[in-house]
């Protein structure tokens, strides 16, 4: 537990360490969870609190596994992904498992991660303003990661919390409606804000130094798969599975080897989608290809 200001601690996990992720509890005229997927540490510390409001930076299960734990409290999200966090079909779908098929693992994937669902009860978006009281988050729509994922601005404190925007190691968009574009975009605009701290929900949470230098570095880990990707098409890989077998994304696939497997498969996807906006790649013939 990390005490920023007197209303305002960092509850967190270790580093990518699923299904948690470092949460902010706002003990204010109301009480605020921005993501509710705290460590064994900081569930403990809720316990016979009341919880007025939780605000989830995206639907992910490791960013919204309490949200049924509280049904007092009023669940914030952005409505793309309303569907993440109320239906598992949809989750499922999101994720790949229509696009490259795994029956066995499909069977037991949402088992396997714990997912629950709570319908939220309120839409967020861009410059939603939510009041706690004395402290107001101000609501930054960043895409990339996932079509809904948000951030949220403390201007008065001069930091924002990133979710999943995370600056560690792994920067992770493999949902069907994840973006590369966007993903570099809302890396871009954090930049731009010039935060004097920002709070990720997961790897190093509380960040004060060398933060446009650290964004930096977080872009460049998806412009480096990007340029691996362009490469393997170069050397004749034309399909998803004969990239995959390099593994541009991974570099070694993390266990279970097939739920990883799907990632890779989905993120290089994006990766094809950008570069065909780019105008860098053709689809034809259910093949990609440099355009010459």
């Amino acid at each position: 537990m990390q005490t920023i200001t007197k209303k305002i601690k960092l509850m967190q996990a270790p580093q990518f360490k699923y299904p948690f992720c470092h949460c902010l509890l706002i003990e204010d005229e109301l009480t605020c969870l921005i993501d509710s997927s705290p460590y064994e540490t900081g569930k403990r510390y809720l316990e016979g609190k009341r919880i007025d409001m939780i605000v989830n930076t995206h639907g992910h299960q490791d960013h919204c596994l309490l949200n049924p734990d509280y049904p007092e409290a009023r669940v914030y999200m952005h409505e793309d992904d309303h569907g993440l966090a109320s239906c598992g079909e949809i989750y499922l779908h999101e994720f790949g498992f229509d696009l490259f098929r795994d029956d066995l693992v499909r069977s037991v994937y949402l088992n396997a991660i714990g997912y629950r669902t709570r319908v939220p009860d309120e839409s967020i978006e861009e410059g939603t303003i939510i009041n706690c009281g004395t402290i107001q988050l101000q609501t930054l729509h960043t895409p990339g990661h996932c079509s809904g994922h948000c951030a949220f601005f403390l201007p008065e404190y001069g930091f924002v919390f990133t979710g999943d925007i995370d600056l560690g190691t792994f920067p992770w968009y493999g949902n069907i409606h994840s973006s590369i574009g966007d993903f570099l975009a809302s890396i871009e605009r954090l930049k731009k804000l010039q935060p004097e701290a920002i709070i990720t929900g997961h790897g190093p949470g509380l960040v004060t130094k060398n933060i446009s230098a650290r964004l930096d570095a977080y872009r460049d880990i998806i412009l480096f798969r990007e340029q691996e990707i362009t490469s393997l098409l170069a050397k004749g890989k034309h399909t998803i599975p004969e990239l995959a077998a390099y593994l541009p994304i991974y570099q070694k696939l993390p266990q279970p080897e097939r739920v990883f497997n799907l990632y890779e498969c989905m993120m290089i996807l994006k990766h094809l989608e950008h570069l065909i906006e780019l105008d860098q790649v053709i689809f034809d013939n259910d093949k990609y290809y440099l355009r010459m």
